[in-house]
């Protein structure tokens, strides 16, 4: 009977990322990848976390028992639960390198059975994101406003919000700003590598004749790196970039 519930448990959250997964493809993209805890998982290292309930006394409420697929067992808890109940605390992502992310995948806190008067969950978060932790951005909707996410509704039902439009970061932070009796989650993100990372530009034919390249998407960047790979006698070059400021288009508030 116990392997028999344990499989059902698991054939319901096997249906319930495919029907994601279907979700993010009917939205027109294949970029539907677990980027936490997939088939290339993040170390626990990369998973962190604004505070952590009772570090001191035990490690059964860390950020690393935030993997989406994780339950009570004899580690830990089915999920990470912060120190504190309050709209500052955050569980955090690092994927290594920039990719690109089309969605977030939220539970609550595994471990309290039947007992609805103890379940622990986030119904409702923020989003930061960016490619260093000292210059993170706040996901933002169409009035520049920070977008907020709605979450769970119990702790074990998975909940699938997908970004419009995507965005490329290597940190994302998950800030939690309404719960049910304690911030306690578990999480993973939807995304993909980003493909055209490598792309080689045409450049030019004769020393004189400018050689235009439009970038398909544009890109948001301070720096830009411009990396000669073929050349005509010897690398030399002339350059110009093309843009203006970033308005609404990039759908983000910065943050310190």
């Amino acid at each position: 009977m116990v392997a028999k519930n344990l499989l059902s448990g698991f054939t319901f959250f096997f249906l319930i990322i495919s029907a994601a997964v279907q979700a993010v493809h009917a939205h027109g993209s294949q970029c539907s990848e677990l980027l936490v805890s997939g088939k290339n998982p993040v170390p626990d290292s990369a998973i962190t976390a604004s505070s952590t309930w009772a570090v001191n006394v035990d490690t059964k409420h860390i950020p690393q028992r935030s993997r989406i697929d994780l339950g009570l067992d004899a580690v830990g808890n089915g999920g990470w639960s912060a120190n504190f109940n309050d709209d500052k605390q955050w569980l955090q992502f690092d994927l290594g390198f920039s990719r690109k992310i089309t969605g977030v995948i939220t539970k609550g806190r595994q471990g309290y059975g039947t007992d609805q008067s103890r379940w622990q969950y986030v119904t409702a978060y923020r989003l930061q994101y960016g490619n260093a932790t000292d210059d993170m951005s706040v996901y933002s909707d169409h009035d520049h406003e920070p977008e907020v996410f709605d979450a769970n509704w119990n702790p074990v039902t998975p909940q699938v919000q997908l970004l419009d439009p995507p965005i490329n970061a290597r940190y994302i932070r998950i800030n939690p700003v309404k719960w049910h009796n304690h911030v306690s989650m578990r999480a993973d993100l939807l995304g993909c590598p980003l493909t055209d990372t490598n792309k080689v530009f045409d450049g030019n034919w004769n020393p004189v004749t400018p050689q235009v390249q439009l970038l398909d998407p544009p890109i948001n960047a301070r720096y830009i790196r411009i990396n000669p790979v073929k050349w005509h006698n010897h690398v030399s070059m002339r350059a110009d970039l093309l843009g203006c400021p970033l308005t609404d288009t990039n759908k983000a508030t910065i943050i310190g």
